[in-house]
């Protein structure tokens, strides 16, 4: 593979943390201190930031910057695994342990021995399962599903949360005790509105990226009317919506110039004539039949629940609501939410 380099070697050379871009301050600490713990690979590392702000690409610098770079480097999305199988995929299980268990698998924290496990979205994992987790990582041994035997790991742990930790803490849906183990070093990811001098070199690296993918012709300019483009959206995907937006506009693009023409950013409406300004305000304008209160109040609740994952103190802290208020409108409108312990509710 490219020249007779393994894999591992080629990530090695495609995931460097010197190589990331960090022109805004709080993104050039977030480099600093990651580059004073990547020779520190058995300490447990947090990763916090929104969706889309680059924790994925930031575990795999910090792995493949390590000395563990040539062993494995696992990721698993707690969040897109159901509860009892994201337990066999962790810890492995034994034959018979349950229906369709044959054989004995091996978990990924076995599989990972000598490397990284990356833990994406940890706060949807089940209070149960954290409990597994955080015996594990502090005995460095645990059991297979439906095993009797200790099996030793010698992996990091890098974990990542899309939400507020210290909400999830509260709202009891992520474990304090947990939460200590995994934070022995934290960094946050400052969204891409909050990194703004990071927009250009950021965007040239996708052009550049886009234009080898897709075969276009190099293109070497982006004009200034592009340029106030970028800089005045909000971003609410932050990088990998911009990473989007770039690899739409070099198709798109048909000289070695990006125009504004070429740049479709998507406008977030929550219905007609109403949108989210670039500042993140909410704009209403009314079409001449107007817009019924009750339709905004379900809007805004159900983007709350949303962003919140469902939790509805989380919910309510965003809408400035209590959760009893909260509660009262979720069952006026018959939406489906979670109960401030995380609980499903109908």
């Amino acid at each position: 593979m490219n020249g007779g380099k393994s894999l591992q070697e080629y990530h090695r050379q495609a995931y460097r943390l010197q190589d990331m871009v960090a022109v805004c301050p709080s993104m050039q600490q977030v480099l600093s201190v990651a580059l004073q713990i990547v020779d520190v690979p058995t300490a447990n590392v947090l990763l916090i930031g929104e969706t889309g702000t680059g924790k994925d690409t930031l575990a795999k610098c910090l792995h493949y910057s390590s000395s563990r770079w040539d062993q494995p480097f696992v990721p698993i999305n707690c969040a897109a695994i159901p509860e009892a199988l994201l337990e066999s995929e962790l810890f492995g299980h034994e034959p018979g342990a349950f229906t369709g268990a044959r054989g004995r698998k091996q978990g990924l924290l076995e599989i990972a021995a000598g490397g990284t496990v990356f833990l994406n979205e940890i706060a949807d994992m089940s209070l149960s399962l954290q409990a597994k987790l955080l015996a594990a990582t502090e005995d460095l041994h645990f059991y297979r599903v439906g095993g009797t035997e200790l099996v030793q790991y010698n992996a990091r742990i890098i974990a990542a949360i899309n939400r507020n930790i210290q909400d999830a803490i509260l709202d009891r849906s992520f474990r304090a005790d947990l939460y200590y183990r995994l934070n022995t070093i934290q960094l946050r990811l400052p969204p891409l509105r909050e990194r703004k001098e990071d927009l250009l070199p950021l965007a040239k690296l996708f052009i550049q990226e886009m234009c080898e993918r897709h075969g276009r012709l190099p293109v070497r300019e982006l004009t200034h009317e592009v340029l106030e483009c970028l800089r005045k959206h909000r971003w609410p995907g932050n990088i990998r919506e911009l990473r989007q937006v770039i690899e739409r506009a070099v198709i798109l693009s048909r000289t070695d110039k990006i125009t504004v023409d070429d740049i479709l950013i998507d406008t977030v409406r929550l219905a007609p004539g109403i949108q989210i300004t670039e500042e993140g305000n909410i704009k209403v304008e009314f079409p001449p039949d107007g817009i019924a209160l009750e339709t905004v109040e379900r809007i805004l609740i159900e983007r709350a629940l949303q962003a919140a994952h469902g939790v509805q103190a989380h919910a309510a802290k965003l809408l400035h609501i209590s959760r009893d208020t909260l509660r009262y409108r979720i069952q006026k409108y018959g939406l489906t939410g979670t109960n401030p312990h995380g609980d499903k509710m109908g």
